[in-house]
């Protein structure tokens, strides 16, 4: 499948995915973790302020992380239900954070910063909220030595293990933004809860903590339906199912519809659609399981794509052709059709001649079969006019089409996806 992009707008694209829970704020041009704003705002984890904003370039401060973490370990109605106690000096009971931080405090997932004090306003690291989230998820901050002067490695490890920062760039050091907040909360929900049978026993010799007796955490697993909609990883057995985040708390409240071979977006990437209640909040491009950039070498090709099958066939060398044709028809995004007479390898390795971008896609139940291969040609344009009326509404004109950015009408996003 071959798209002609603007380098200019590479970032207004973000644009076309917009949805209605989030395109209501008025900096939603703003916001470019839109798929994880738009799931955690639909489910009352997140919200904007009351200017109508969302600020998802703002500093998450101590105070909303914890927030966001008794919704997730709890679920909005018991999060909301909880007492509202004075436990550090500068945050009394009537403040709207008091509750949540006494219950993370009590949790042990936050502590204060000394002289009984909070620091409410203070930000948070992507380490301090991804312990927190991990915490959510049940693993246990003794058993997995996330206390200590080495905890950041610790917790940096279990981060990788359950992609709590995919889709962010920043390193854990470092302060995280609202925006990028909501994107560890997604990948949280995402991610798949844990339990142990046994925690073993604490020995403390010194300013050192030993956990004795120990087993590793392992995943928790259900056989109800509900542990199904936003992963079906079979667990220790066929009948029952590893359990996630957002399947733990909103039952199946919350779903990532598995996608059709016909749903994709403007560039023939795979989609999902979650689902809160029903009713569209988001939706979600599938992650490529093998892209090839630059002059590829077939004995490359044939490296990365081991073990993957195309139309049931694998590719095993360089020479391998494939059992039947290849077209559009069978494999979405091709190019053009490969003979079942074609080497396989060489044919794919000429795709990245020329700058193209050859992306492949897994798209159902067995993780190895390609369903969409997606090649993508960058090109330059001319910009040829930018304007900006009042309402904050930009026109891009290039090649004598227009492109939209910025206030923009429902017809705006359609546009920039449509011609792009």
């Amino acid at each position: 499948m071959k798209k002609l992009l603007a380098l200019v707008l590479a970032l207004v694209m973000s644009m076309s995915l917009v949805t209605i829970s989030n395109a209501a704020f008025k900096d939603a041009d703003k916001i470019s973790n839109k798929e994880a704003v738009d799931v955690m705002v639909a489910v009352g984890v997140l919200a904007g302020y009351d200017n109508g904003e969302f600020g998802a370039t703002d500093t998450l401060t101590r105070a909303q992380a914890c927030k966001i973490i008794a919704y997730l370990d709890l679920g909005k109605d018991v999060a909301e239900a909880l007492p509202a106690v004075q436990v550090f000096s500068d945050l009394s009971a009537n403040n709207w954070a008091a509750k949540y931080v006494a219950y993370c405090a009590d949790a042990g997932y936050v502590s204060g910063v000394g002289d009984n004090k909070f620091a409410p306003d203070e930000k948070v690291t992507g380490y301090q909220f991804g312990k927190m989230l991990l915490c959510a998820l049940g693993y246990d901050q003794k058993v997995e030595e996330m206390t200590g002067s080495s905890w950041e490695i610790k917790v940096a490890k279990l981060m990788e293990k359950n992609s709590l920062s995919k889709g962010t760039s920043k390193l854990g050091s470092a302060a995280l933004t609202r925006e990028e907040a909501a994107q560890y909360g997604l990948n949280a929900l995402k991610a798949t809860c844990v339990e142990y049978d046994e925690k073993g026993s604490t020995i403390i010799a010194g300013d050192v903590t030993i956990i004795n007796g120990a087993k590793k955490a392992k995943a928790v697993e259900s056989a109800e339906d509900y542990s199904k909609v936003i992963d079906e990883t079979v667990g220790s057995t066929t009948s029952v199912w590893t359990v996630q985040l957002g399947e733990k708390l909103y039952k199946g409240d919350l779903t990532l519809d598995a996608a059709s071979a016909d749903d994709t977006d403007d560039f023939g990437r795979p989609v999902k659609t979650w689902q809160y209640k029903s009713e569209d909040v988001a939706t979600s491009v599938t992650s490529a399981k093998v892209v090839f950039t630059a002059d590829t070498k077939a004995d490359d090709v044939v490296k990365a794509l081991k073990g993957y099958k195309f139309n049931g066939t694998e590719l095993k060398d360089k020479d391998s052709a494939p059992s039947a044709d290849i077209t559009s028809s069978n494999i979405t995004g091709l190019p053009a059709k490969i003979d079942a007479n074609d080497k396989l390898a060489s044919e794919i390795a000429g795709w990245t001649k020329n700058g193209k971008v050859v992306e492949f896609y897994a798209n159902g139940s067995d993780d190895k079969a390609i369903s969409n291969i997606v090649v993508i040609e960058y090109t330059f344009d001319k910009v040829a006019n930018v304007s900006t009326n009042n309402k904050g509404k930009t026109t891009y004109t290039i090649n004598s089409s227009e492109y939209f950015t910025g206030d923009a009408n429902k017809d705006d996003t359609a546009v920039l996806a449509g011609k792009v």
